[in-house]
């Protein structure tokens, strides 16, 4: 019963679904094959490839691509639809494959780093203990097996040295000061052999032993706290990006919802079709989201961030339910715009952490950081509070928009507005407890300087971020 219009339309898509099929399928061998060539030079990447290509053949991934085509050949959209789902699973398995490498490296990285400071830790205590020993033998006059000491000191410092310079380029600088304290005990060691024992240069070598050996721990630490400020940076560019991609898939979604046609116009069957992928599409953005969350332990522990997730999966699930039963209009594209804005606050509030604002800076310099910003406090948090107290009022400011903007629209039933103030209402109530609970948490924080409320915006419209899109 397909008109040609239609019959071409489904032609085409099946013949773009069997292209991404042979697409991937190249993709898969080619993974193969670097997975060989570099498990010598790379062991890390070539098992990552192997992986991915193996999430491949578990998932079928050729199989169901194969499927989706004939699915659509045949006009069985919500099947194709539930294949091609399926597929992007599969897809999105084998980037997380190649993806979780560079986080495996880092951790190791980091891993190594531990157990490097815990090493030249135990030598400066070693050699604060030698220093100790040769007072007391200068005392007693007795210097018998100090030497020997030394010597299992130097052999010791030596071997940290190795282990430093097998952690990386960004720790030969610590290789080459342990190097440089391991001499100085060589030159204590020859002082105590020395006849006339000089205990003068033996003090002195020990103490600039001991310098070096302080001097390559700082410098331990300070590659450390880069390393963890940079896993951390990261993590945050890979959350943002994740936002602002559920950003643009729903400013597209709610252009295809807003192309169905007016509320209360009966659908075709096309349009039904049409309402029901869409619908899917939803579902599986609020269930990205929701997967999001769970696998980010940090977004569940920020109170507003959660909030924010909260209220995404509860307007998705809505507009789900409604373009599943075929209805369509202003209300629904309302809550896909509340999603889609949402989002851009979201991507607002981790851009503050990747490029805060210039007084935020001073105040991490001057000692003022928060979550461990600065100094000897420990690693960033992946969400610190100024996010949080930058995503509440972004969160209020919405409420604001949508209270503001409702007693002039004209385009809504007594019933909508009914709806739209019940759900401000439930809304305010949330964010209000929320906020109490991030304040509290702040206040509670002894001696931690409360971070001042960002600069208010008025730029709140998602298409800066998510490519396109309006405000309510």
């Amino acid at each position: 019963d397909l008109s040609d219009k239609d019959r071409t339309e489904l032609d085409r898509i099946a013949r773009k679904q069997e292209e991404l099929r042979e697409t991937a399928r190249e993709s898969v061998e080619q993974m193969r094959s670097r997975s060989e060539a570099l498990q010598q030079i790379d062991p890390q990447s070539s098992q990552a490839m192997r992986n991915a290509a193996q999430a491949a053949d578990q998932q079928q991934l050729d199989q169901l691509m194969q499927k989706a085509a004939q699915q659509v050949s045949q006009n069985q959209m919500q099947s194709a639809a539930g294949s091609q789902q399926q597929t992007a699973e599969t897809l999105q398995r084998m980037l997380q494959a190649l993806q979780d490498t560079r986080q495996a490296r880092t951790q190791e990285l980091l891993r190594k780093l531990d157990s490097l400071i815990e090493s030249i830790q135990r030598l400066v205590t070693i050699q604060e203990n030698q220093i100790v020993a040769l007072a007391k033998a200068e005392e007693n006059k007795d210097f018998t097996d100090l030497d020997r000491d030394l010597i299992r000191l130097n052999q010791n410092t030596l071997a940290v040295s190795d282990e430093a310079r097998s952690a990386g380029s960004t720790t030969r600088r610590v290789s080459r000061t342990l190097e440089r304290a391991a001499d100085a005990q060589g030159s204590a060691v020859t002082g105590l052999r020395a006849q006339p024992l000089n205990i003068d240069d033996v003090r002195t070598a020990e103490n600039r032993s001991l310098e070096l050996l302080n001097d390559a721990l700082a410098q331990a630490k300070e590659v450390q706290k880069k390393a963890e400020d940079e896993n951390v940076r990261k993590q945050r560019e890979d959350l943002k990006d994740q936002y602002r991609k559920f950003a643009e898939q729903q400013v597209a979604l709610r252009e295809q919802t807003a192309g169905l046609g007016a509320k209360g116009a009966e659908l075709d069957r096309r349009q039904l079709v049409e309402a029901r992928r869409i619908s899917a599409d939803e579902e599986t953005l609020r269930k990205g989201l929701a997967d999001l969350r769970a696998t980010t332990a940090e977004i569940t522990a920020a109170p507003v961030f959660s909030l924010a997730h909260d209220l995404i999966d509860r307007w998705a699930a809505s507009v789900r339910d409604d373009l599943q039963q075929g209805s369509v209009g202003q209300p629904i594209t309302d809550r896909q715009q509340l999603i889609a804005d949402s989002l851009g606050r979201l991507i607002s509030a981790v851009e503050e952490t990747i490029t805060p604002p210039d007084e935020f800076a001073k105040n991490q310099s001057n000692g003022g950081g928060q979550g461990g910003e600065s100094g000897e406090q420990g690693a960033q948090p992946l969400i610190p509070p100024v996010a949080e107290i930058k995503l509440l009022h972004g969160l209020q400011e919405q409420i604001y928009l949508r209270t503001r903007d409702l007693d002039s629209r004209q385009d809504l039933t007594e019933q909508d507005r009914y709806i739209i103030l019940h759900d401000l209402a439930q809304q305010q109530r949330e964010l209000h407890e929320i906020g109490q609970q991030v304040l509290d948490s702040l206040q509670k924080q002894g001696g931690e300087k409360k971070p001042e409320e960002p600069a208010q915006s008025h730029d709140y419209s998602p298409a800066s971020s998510a490519g396109g899109g309006s405000n309510e």
